[in-house]
């Protein structure tokens, strides 16, 4: 179940096999980032989900033992960065996962994280591909899912706001399109 609150206050994820909310597609193509803030006193649980629909490239960062530990893929297998401490102690955090030519940057809070990769593949999110951006867990009805271990992992519980999506064309603050 997902419950809604004032704009400003964002959403609640309360963590049961049905509880999440969908964004628009993200398309970062060569220079983009996502935004956001959330807080929870779990140590474990998905943040956010996106892939391109029918390939292996995809994004997820999932809380784990209390750090945020983001996996993509984007062509050349999948990568991974961690970055924070102790991020389910209650208070606010801020987000991004930027990618800037051949950088994937994580940056929680203070704790930035980078990892280059092979030159920028424009497949991700360039030709309007990219399935929607999927908050605290998965649609149990979605058939694809690039990175397969995503459907095991604990869902979020705790509460999200301020989701921004940027890129070249400017900045973007994308409504919700669906949840549960």
């Amino acid at each position: 179940m997902l419950l809604v609150v004032e704009s400003s206050l964002g959403f609640i994820l309360e963590g049961s096999l049905n509880s999440y909310a969908e964004y628009p597609p993200w398309s970062p193509t060569q220079d983009g980032s996502l935004d956001f803030l959330f807080s929870t006193t779990e140590p474990d649980g998905l943040l956010f989900y996106t892939d391109n629909e029918n390939t292996a490239q995809f994004f997820q960062l999932s809380l784990v033992e209390g750090t945020a530990r983001l996996r993509y893929n984007l062509g050349h297998g999948p990568r991974l960065v961690s970055a924070g401490r102790n991020l389910n102690d209650g208070f606010w955090h801020h987000v991004r996962v930027q990618r800037t030519a051949e950088t994937t940057e994580l940056r929680v809070d203070d704790s930035v994280e980078t990892h280059q990769g092979p030159p920028y593949d424009s497949t991700f999110g360039g030709n309007g591909s990219t399935g929607g951006v999927y908050f605290g867990g998965i649609p149990t009805d979605v058939p694809r899912l690039s990175g397969s271990v995503v459907s095991l992992q604990p869902r979020f519980v705790g509460k999200i706001k301020d989701v921004i999506y940027r890129a070249v064309g400017g900045v973007k603050r994308p409504e919700m399109t669906a949840s549960l």
